[in-house]
């Protein structure tokens, strides 16, 4: 399967989401989950009720952030951050991708999708040919 890409965010499988460009990465901020529409997809094709709870931890296992997320009567998603203030673990460090997005809904069911950038993707042997000439 080839990815395709919308708004930055291009895809390698349903639950691989890889970032063209690196916004908002230094604070993995509210923007960039606003942005992934492929994870709300994910959260409406699998039929999960909001309340979510949505933990983002990356590869060294660190929480970046805590997440609410209800939708509201125009049907659009409405995230409230919930990291804890006392949460210091990632201040003056790079956050280490790939990141996972574990999402849970009101009854308890989880979603897990990953977050990768695009330089971090192994290229095809095709791809990498191309780069070479």
């Amino acid at each position: 399967m080839g990815e395709s890409t919308r708004n930055g965010v291009a895809a390698i499988d349903d639950f691989t989401i890889v970032l063209d460009e690196p916004w908002h990465m230094e604070s993995c901020g509210i923007e960039l989950f606003e942005g992934l529409g492929q994870l709300w997809k994910l959260v409406q094709r699998y039929g999960m009720k909001t309340p979510l709870m949505i933990n983002v931890v990356d590869s060294q296992s660190i929480c970046v952030r805590t997440l609410s997320a209800v939708r509201d009567e125009t049907g659009r998603w409405q995230l409230t951050d919930q990291t804890p203030p006392t949460n210091t673990t990632q201040e003056g460090k790079s956050i280490a991708f790939p990141l996972i997005i574990d999402s849970t809904d009101s009854s308890g069911n989880v979603l897990k999708v990953r977050v990768q950038l695009a330089r971090s993707t192994p290229l095809s042997n095709r791809e990498q040919l191309i780069d070479a000439v």
